[in-house]
């Protein structure tokens, strides 16, 4: 059994030239002398599901935050937005993204408990 591996690369730097956000890249084989891209034979398409050789070999992805335009209108924008702005605002529904935001607030709220009965402990010596 042969799984589809994915490489996802999140860079936030200015890698390469080009105006998009999200690239995506595969590996082709290619006959150095015939220029021919590299098949499975029908026996091995059946068992593999896959045409080319380079369909069993990882997708590449390379997700380039800094060149976000800040308007997410796909899942996955939503996820560069939250990459590029560590917020993650109540109208985003892209999977995985719901749980970060709970997981944040509950995080937030007990710090804030903590911060505001030091607060009150010393306000109250005080008095004292």
């Amino acid at each position: 059994r042969v799984k589809k591996l994915y490489s996802i690369n999140i860079v936030y730097f200015d890698l390469g030239q080009g105006e998009d956000y999200i690239y995506h890249g595969n590996t082709v084989f290619r006959g150095l002398h015939k220029n021919d891209v590299l098949q499975l034979s029908k026996r091995q398409q059946e068992q593999f599901t896959y045409k080319n050789v380079g369909d069993l070999f990882p997708e590449y992805y390379i997700l380039r935050v800094d060149g976000f335009d800040a308007k997410a209108v796909t899942p996955l924008d939503e996820w560069i937005s939250f990459l590029k702005t560590g917020e993650i605002p109540d109208n985003f529904h892209a999977k995985g993204l719901a749980e970060g935001r709970a997981k944040g607030k509950a995080e937030g709220r007990a710090e804030g408990l903590k911060e505001g009965e030091e607060k009150g402990l010393k306000k109250g010596k005080t008095v004292l």
